[in-house]
C-alpha cells in the first residue's frame, strides 16, 4: 500500500519559523576596538555621544515581522544605557535610503555587571518596509552625554540581533 503526503513540500504544508541573524559591528576606528573574554567588540566610551555601525544583507527566507536587538555588556552592576536606533535600507537598483525608519533616545537597564543584555528598543524595534535581499544599514548611537545615561562605564557593543518569521 503506497504512503501518500509523506513527501509533499510547499509553504502550505509547514509553519512559518522564528529565526534570529546576529551581526557584529564595523570596528572603525581601532582606537575603539577591544577584545573582551567572547571576542572582539565595539567600545562605546563612558561619557561620549557615540555610534557603532552595522551592515547586513536580509536573508532570502524573510516573510516578515523584524525586530531589531541591541546586545551590549558593562562592568558595572547598574545603571541606564541612553541610545538611539536609526537603520535604512534598499534593494538592488533603488535607492539606499528608500525607506528607514528611527527610534528616538530611550533608556535601558543593564542586567548587571558583565552581563550579556539583548534589549529591544522601548519604541518598538521593528523595521518596516524590508524585504528578503535587502541591504540594510543600522546605526546605535549612545548618547552618553545625556542625563539619562547613567552607566558610568563604557558600553561593549557585540552586536545586534534581527529577529523574524522565516518562511518554512
Amino acid at each position: 500500500m503506497p504512503i501518500t503526503g509523506l513527501f509533499e513540500h510547499g509553504s502550505d504544508k509547514h509553519t512559518n519559523r522564528a529565526r534570529t541573524l546576529f551581526v557584529t559591528p564595523m570596528y572603525q576606528p581601532a582606537t575603539r576596538c577591544t577584545v573582551l573574554r567572547y571576542g572582539p567588540v565595539l567600545v562605546l566610551t563612558n561619557g561620549l555621544d557615540e555610534s557603532a555601525y552595522f551592515y547586513f544583507q536580509v536573508p532570502s527566507d524573510y516573510v516578515g515581522d523584524g525586530v531589531l536587538k541591541l546586545v551590549w555588556s558593562c562592568t558595572v552592576a547598574s545603571g541606564n544605557l541612553n541610545y538611539a536606533q536609526y537603520e535604512q535600507h534598499g534593494a538592488s537598483g533603488e535607492a539606499y535610503n528608500a525607506e528607514s525608519s528611527l527610534y528616538a533616545v530611550a533608556t535601558v537597564a543593564t542586567g548587571g555587571a558583565n552581563i550579556v543584555n539583548v534589549t529591544q528598543h522601548p519604541s518598538g524595534g521593528g523595521v518596516t518596509g524590508i524585504t528578503a535581499g535587502d541591504y540594510v544599514g543600522v546605526s546605535i548611537r549612545r548618547r552618553a552625554d545625556l542625563v539619562a545615561d547613567t552607566l558610568d562605564a563604557n558600553v561593549s557593543c557585540i552586536g545586534i540581533l534581527l529577529a523574524y518569521t522565516a518562511e518554512q
